[in-house]
């Protein structure tokens, strides 16, 4: 996790914060039904979240958007703030939505960049001077439009719209939008208004899962009650609104597999999949929607006869081999790891013949020692390649371990699960801040959450602080010299035998 991954986070949020929610359909009735993507915003909720101090941190709301806001121009900062805090506006009230266009799906809502975003005004004139935007609107086919940084603020009827782009464009695109949303309005999709007029969280996420819009993936992110931890739920909602199971190609994880973690290991992950998987279905289906150039193509054949072996768990581990010499320079030669992954009982034999002959083409050095293949680069440790039973196992270290307990509890009863606890050490040498903890598990729907090591300190104060910081940790390190001071169980952000019962 580097810098540039953790500022793409903030301005996820802060994206999310200009988005909206509802607790009513009155904005739904505004928004088209084939929109390729709907988010709504607790606005209220947000701010609550941001508030540190509020909740035993140290920056206030201000200070915590001073903080996320520090490479915005003032007059930005000042529009962002307004829209955030004002109570000119309805801030249990706002949505926004990806506008067609050309294209729908998932694919046009992350790439398109075409949003606009809507809430309920109860005070204009109070509005546009917490804004700061000219008190005398440009008047545009019935629309009052007020020019804010790169963006325009459109406003009829008390009812407020953010366009980017040209303004006599920007009032024709939300024109057609309103003339579609009149037809058939996003408040009329059985399952989805509900959902997104929850406003039971910060933000509720409807993205439609093709063109066809046979359903939507609706995602839902808050805090926890002390507002330490960010929460995250993902579920299916198919064209008559109900809800559909997320691991249908998958199935339970093997715990068994999980014996081969270590009580050190940072980061762990896991995944169940049935031997009968169509993997033509599903290549067919990311084709759909991410589309594949030539090379992308050539790969997925390459791999598709290897995935079709398939029958059971993927698990993968790793650790710090020696976490008091860690460095950016270093790091990836200080990884221990393991890879386990089940098959089909008549694929094994082949499968790991097929390996040894890819690994022998690439050049690596390898010994035959009948039962495993052991491969070593000069400056890394040995690498085996084996069979232990129905797995396939490559591995750096022993395969008998104390286990990860905290692994395990990820694990168990889902088809999917990510466990990462990052230490304070890699944290400060990667993209200098704290280290961090990650659950995210698959059943019927899907779970997350996120948390600094600090427990003191609330969530968003210590995204903010991180977003904040002047220096690029990655860039100051000198690769050949620098190295991070030595870990201490404090460092690490656990004690590694919490990991175990």
């Amino acid at each position: 996790m580097n810098a540039r991954f953790i500022t793409a986070f903030a301005a996820i949020v802060m994206l999310l914060a200009f988005s909206g929610c509802s607790g009513e359909s009155q904005l739904l009735d505004t928004i088209p039904a084939d929109a390729p993507g709907i988010v709504t915003l607790n606005v209220e909720k947000l701010t609550d979240a941001l508030d540190g101090a509020k909740h035993g941190g140290k920056l206030t709301l201000s200070e915590t958007l001073d903080k996320f806001l520090t490479k915005s121009s003032e007059r930005c900062h000042r529009e962002i703030t307004a829209i955030l805090t004002s109570e000119s506006i309805d801030r249990t009230l706002m949505a926004g939505f990806a506008i067609t266009g050309k294209d729908s799906g998932i694919g046009a809502f992350k790439h398109s960049g075409d949003y606009t975003y809507t809430f309920k005004i109860k005070n204009l004139s109070a509005l546009v001077d917490e804004i700061g935007a000219s008190s005398t609107p440009e008047t545009i086919d019935g629309f009052d439009v007020y020019e804010l940084e790169d963006v325009n603020l459109v406003v009829k009827d008390k009812q407020g719209w953010l366009l980017w782009g040209d303004a006599a464009k920007a009032v024709a695109t939300l024109s057609d939008e309103l003339n579609r949303a009149s037809n058939t309005p996003a408040s009329s999709l059985k399952g989805i208004a509900k959902f997104l007029s929850a406003g039971d969280n910060i933000f509720h996420l409807a993205i439609a899962r093709s063109e066809a819009a046979d359903g939507w993936t609706c995602i839902t992110g808050g805090v926890d009650d002390n507002a330490r931890e960010m929460l995250f739920d993902a579920k299916f909602i198919d064209a008559n609104g109900k809800e559909k199971d997320m691991d249908t190609y998958l199935k339970r994880i093997d715990q068994s597999l999980l014996d081969y973690t270590t009580p050190s290991d940072i980061f762990v992950l896991a995944m169940g999949i049935k031997g009968d998987t169509d993997w033509e279905e599903m290549l067919n289906y990311v084709q759909s929607v991410y589309p594949l150039d030539f090379s992308q193509r050539s790969f997925m054949g390459m791999i598709l006869p290897y995935l079709k072996r398939l029958d059971g768990t993927i698990m993968i581990a790793g650790g710090l081999s020696d976490p008091s010499d860690l460095s950016q320079s270093n790091l990836g030669r200080n990884i221990n790891f393991v890879v386990a992954i089940q098959l089909k009982k008549s694929e094994v034999k082949k499968t790991i013949s097929d390996l040894r002959d890819i690994i022998a083409m690439v050049g690596l050095p390898v010994v035959d020692k009948g039962d495993e293949f052991v491969m070593q680069t000069p400056g890394s440790d040995p690498i085996s390649l084996k069979a232990v039973d129905n797995t396939i196992v490559l591995t750096n270290r022993s395969l008998k371990q104390l286990g990860n307990n905290a692994a395990r509890d990820a694990a168990k009863n889902n088809s999917f699960a990510i466990w990462a606890n990052i230490p304070n050490s890699i944290g400060e040498t990667v993209y200098g801040g704290n280290g961090f903890t990650l659950k995210m598990g698959v059943n019927d729907n899907f779970k997350m959450s996120f948390s600094f090591s600090d427990p003191t300190v609330p969530v968003f104060e210590q995204l903010a602080l991180l977003i904040s910081a002047d220096r690029n940790p990655i860039e100051e390190i000198p690769a050949s010299t620098e190295t991070a001071p030595e870990a201490t169980a404090n460092d690490m952000g656990f004690t590694p035998l919490d990991t175990i019962r």
